[in-house]
């Protein structure tokens, strides 16, 4: 792995290229309840439930979306939504849900089984949006320059803009370094961190934390009450950024 000076992102030689990444997603990648489209019986078992205690269960994302200002009939844009599970929820919360996946056998069962409007081509999204949303995607991205400035693209003034990755952070190396070693390698080409957000975001006023989030921190800074830059306990397996356009 190494870290790029200019940009400080953190990423594995050799990287993979957009070819390579287009090719890969579609059938070969394989990451249990992420990647596998569950059968009818388990997902009418998730959708009862809501996806509630399960791996996939997106409340925790939603309530900070909400704590940072996103509210019910927003436009919500769901980049790399795998089958669909994350954007069923959203919409199930009130957002107003569009989403990209890269995988045309994933996007179809998340069009088909859970209702979700994904496309598999960015050049078909039309915004303006109210809130850029990925979770466990800019791990995988050929470049993650590019994905950030299409996220910023496609929000209205002032969108939300949100982010979260494994943590790449050192803070989460001296405290797990058996799991910080996982976190990178062939199915994650790129590691991100604390130094990769503050340079890459440096002209923002923004949030960054690790899991547990502070929702009480991340509501002061949604209503204003916290102005400038916050960085909180950086110890967590996730790496969440929040910014606005």
């Amino acid at each position: 792995m190494r870290r790029c000076k200019k940009c400080q992102l953190q990423f594995r030689t050799p990287t993979t290229t957009a070819a390579e990444n287009a090719s890969f997603y579609q059938e070969e990648y394989s990451e249990g309840f992420t990647t596998d489209c569950p059968s009818e019986d388990l997902l009418k078992k998730y959708l009862d439930s809501g996806f509630a205690d399960c791996e996939k269960d997106y409340s925790v994302y939603i309530d900070i979306v909400r704590a940072a200002g996103g509210i019910k009939g927003n436009r919500l844009f769901d980049f790399g939504c795998s089958w669909g599970y994350g954007s069923w929820q959203f919409k199930r919360a009130g957002f107003d849900v569009e989403s990209f996946e890269i995988s045309v056998p994933r996007a179809s069962y998340a069009r088909d089984k859970l209702g979700v409007r994904v496309h598999s081509s960015l050049t078909v999204i039309s915004g303006p949006f109210d809130v850029f949303f990925s979770a466990h995607v800019l791990e995988h991205v050929p470049s993650v320059k590019e994905t950030i400035d299409f996220g910023m693209s496609i929000l209205k003034p002032d969108g939300l803009f949100v982010l979260i990755t494994p943590n790449g952070s050192l803070e989460f190396r001296k405290k797990e370094s058996d799991v910080w070693n996982k976190f990178w390698g062939l199915v994650h080409p790129n590691f991100i961190d604390v130094k990769y957000y503050e340079a890459a975001f440096s002209n923002k006023c923004y949030l960054i934390s690790s899991d547990p989030y502070p929702l009480h921190e991340i509501e002061r800074w949604g209503t204003g009450a916290a102005s400038g830059n916050h960085v909180f306990n950086l110890e967590g397996r996730e790496l969440l950024l929040l910014t606005r356009k």
